[in-house]
């Protein structure tokens, strides 16, 4: 069918397009410089921020990144085991006042996490399952 060659070219170039603004955006996250990404594109750094800077401001708008739990989880953590403790104290022993940073401790052990950072997130509460 006439125009066939052109309708599959302009799809693969929307693809490739794509593909090339998701390898900015990862270059961007992995703390390359516009001069950097714009020398691989053989462009000036200006035409690559103007083309592709949106986009990173967006994508991190909409990311994990900015969500004010990922932010800092040691104080939510710490927030929700006073919340469990304090309005619920009958279910919850002395020696389990830190009912989700201990799960959270726990998760950090078995996936090889920095547990004395979380710690001293934790506002100073100190991980059950380790010595520090």
């Amino acid at each position: 069918m006439a125009g066939d060659y052109v309708r599959q070219a302009a799809h693969r170039r929307r693809d490739v397009d794509s593909l090339v603004s998701a390898a900015v955006l990862a270059e961007r996250v992995r703390g390359a410089s516009w001069e950097v990404i714009a020398d691989a594109l053989r462009m000036s750094a200006e035409e690559a921020e103007k083309k592709w800077g949106r986009d990173e401001v967006s994508w991190h708008d909409r990311s994990v990144v900015a969500s004010p739990v990922l932010k800092d989880p040691g104080k939510r953590a710490a927030k929700v085991d006073r919340y469990i403790t304090t309005d619920k104290p009958y279910q919850f022993s002395t020696a389990v006042r830190r009912p989700l940073s201990a799960s959270l401790d726990a998760a950090a052990h078995l996936t090889g996490r920095d547990v004395a950072a979380a710690d001293h997130a934790f506002a100073g509460t100190v991980c059950t399952a380790c010595v520090h």
